[in-house]
């Protein structure tokens, strides 16, 4: 009669626990029901479902006023504890059910005869749950009545771990299947992005309006949380922002990035540039490196970072950055990667293309202004008219700061100024440079190319030491690069 009663409950749970399978959304609310089942269709007056944590087996769900009591006890997966040798742990390392029809005088169980006999518990069951082939953890069950367990009960008992482990795999299979559509969805994102940013190479006119475009491309098409652009400047000790697009953006402008070419490698985008080779930061908040965007992580969720080096040339001269609040866009795949490294190709080939255009130009107004110069030599009727002519046409269409005349006075001991042309060229005309001695003007272009009669060329005015007294006292007038030849009379 006991036996008939029990099955007739155990399918009853059973048939509650696989409609608990088709409507639960979640590993967690599965557990939930299947414990819920079991006590109010199984008749058991507890149930458990606990999973290996640290060598130790935690309740995740339960049901049943023991229950209360039950989740307090400490249970371990290894038999050299007390704890490790109940039901329990024997069910987790054999994976096989664990039975007892008399609870309260079985010496397996001794640690737990006091809370038995205070919660009348007569029989119990542990039943291991699996999930892939592997051991995850066992559903308890209790009893009030012994001799309850029969081998058909626990028949019926593994085949709701059974139905707990097939709703499991398929709550992997969905998740696998998410998270397949998810990379599809952010792969079709970065390939729209890379064709925005290959149709803003291909459609700017300017430089500074390709930077924005790509930007504006790889936080739009690419659903980037923001991205930007900056650039090594000669004349700063800090990385120049070009460009920027995205969420907060104005947190970019905030940012310094301090960059010393023959200095230390600092921060996440000082080994970009310097290797030559993308940067990945995959933890910002607790990473040193990223201690600039720090403002970024916190107010703006970022995740991780990416610096990707930008060339002209052979040359590394600025990092591409994207910014992202999902750290998969990095780790997840090769592919992304891939397709942030190409766009970060596409902005150096766009650098290339305007630098190569650049080039041209320049060429151009240097071959006009050539032009010009002879006519102004064909022109003039004085030698006083000559130098003006010369200086008027080499700086209007040399775009020059300044272009200026140095003629050696009488003793041939300092250079003067006999004409000078430009945006700069009221200060010029001041200068008179000593073409001999100890002062350190000496050693300037200049005084140099009168000496040599040779020309010579600082194409880092800030940096060359020939022209540290002039990086000095010029530095206002912002002489890009300076250049001296010397003509000698015939």
């Amino acid at each position: 009669m006991l036996r008939d009663r029990v099955i007739g409950q155990m399918f009853a749970a059973l048939s509650a626990t696989n409609e608990a399978i088709l409507r639960t959304p979640s590993p967690e609310d599965l557990y939930r029901s299947v414990c819920e089942a079991a006590v109010d269709g199984g008749g058991f007056v507890a149930a458990a479902i606990l999973l290996e944590s640290d060598r130790e087996l935690h309740p995740v769900a339960g049901a049943g006023e023991a229950y209360k009591v039950l989740r307090r006890c400490r249970i371990e997966t290894s038999s050299s504890a007390a704890e490790g040798r109940g039901l329990a742990g024997e069910a987790f390392r054999t994976g096989k059910a664990i039975v007892t029809n008399d609870f309260q005088s079985d010496p397996r169980l001794q640690l737990w005869h006091p809370l038995a006999v205070a919660i009348e518990i007569r029989a119990a069951a542990a039943v291991p749950i699996r999930r892939r082939d592997c051991t995850v953890g066992v559903m308890l069950v209790y009893l009030s009545e012994p001799n309850a367990i029969t081998p058909d009960v626990v028949v019926l008992l593994e085949r709701m771990t059974d139905n707990i482990r097939f709703a499991l795999e398929n709550f992997d299979k969905a998740e696998e299947l998410r998270s397949v559509e998810y990379a599809r969805n952010r792969l079709s994102r970065m390939y729209a992005s890379l064709s925005a940013m290959n149709e803003a190479v291909l459609r700017a006119k300017t430089l500074d309006e390709m930077f924005s475009l790509v930007c504006d491309a790889a936080s739009d098409s690419g659903r980037m949380f923001g991205s930007a652009i900056f650039l090594h400047d000669e004349r700063s000790t800090n990385l120049q922002l070009v460009a920027c697009a995205g969420k907060q953006n104005h947190l970019f402008r905030e940012t310094s990035l301090p960059y010393d070419a023959d200095g230390p490698a600092l921060g996440l985008h000082g080994p970009a540039l310097r290797t030559g080779k993308p940067v990945i930061c995959l933890d910002p908040k607790h990473d040193p490196r990223a201690r600039p965007w720090i403002d970024l992580i916190n107010k703006g969720g970022v995740t991780s970072l990416g610096f990707f080096p930008l060339f002209r040339g052979e040359c590394a001269i600025g990092v591409f950055l994207f910014s992202c609040r999902d750290t998969d866009d990095f780790q997840q795949d090769g592919e992304s990667l891939d397709l942030m490294a190409r766009m970060a190709q596409n902005i150096t080939f766009g650098i290339d293309m305007f630098a190569e255009h650049a080039e041209r130009e320049k060429l151009a107004r240097m071959l006009g202004a050539l032009s010009d110069t002879n006519e102004a030599i064909l022109r003039a009727k004085t030698r006083d008219e000559l130098y003006p002519l010369v200086c008027e046409a080499s700086a209007r269409g040399g775009q020059f700061n300044s272009t200026t005349i140095f003629v050696a006075n009488s003793n041939k001991d300092h250079l003067e100024v006999v004409a000078s042309l430009g945006p700069v060229g009221d200060h010029a005309r001041e200068l008179k440079i000593p073409v001999r001695g100890d002062r350190p003007e000496v050693h300037g272009l200049a005084p140099s190319a009168f000496r040599t009669g040779k020309c010579c060329v600082a194409n880092e005015f800030q940096r060359d030491e020939r022209t540290a007294f002039w990086a000095r006292e010029e530095q206002e007038n912002r002489f890009g690069s300076f250049f001296s030849s010397s003509r000698r009379r015939r």
